[in-house]
């Protein structure tokens, strides 16, 4: 196996977006874990509605109550899990065949250029990558 050469790039950020990663990773974990806790009790929430439907009851209060807590369960694990705003306007686009050079997105122009600049001797502008 080939011993591959780890390359970095410096990416400044403003303060605002200074976080560590670890809280991020604590949030991410956390509403991993309550949303298997609440996708485990699926199961049950399952069994008691299709008993009260198979009596010919309606359907417990309860029930109802537990589709809301799995709904913002499920709402906490898109918002923790979705792009910090340095990931959404920082895009890996591809490498080449040798895996030498990475093709990075960057949406906002200044940032860019900052990024050039800081990187300067590893890092230039191309325009001739098209997405196929």
């Amino acid at each position: 196996m080939l011993n591959a050469e780890t390359k970095s790039f410096l990416v400044d950020v403003c303060e605002d977006h200074a976080v560590s990663d670890n809280a991020e990773m604590r949030v991410r974990a956390l509403s991993s874990i309550i949303a298997s806790i609440v996708a485990g009790a699926s199961f049950f929430a399952i069994l008691y509605a299709g008993s009260d439907y198979w009596a010919g009851r309606a359907v417990s209060p309860w029930v109802y109550s537990y589709l809301l807590i799995l709904g913002l369960s499920l709402l906490f694990v898109y918002v923790s899990f979705r792009p910090s705003p340095i990931e959404a306007s920082l895009k890996i686009i591809g490498f080449d065949f040798e895996l030498q050079h990475v093709w990075l997105a960057m949406n906002n122009r200044s940032y860019r250029d900052i990024f050039l600049k800081e990187n300067s001797m590893s890092a230039e502008l191309v325009s001739w990558i098209v997405k196929v």
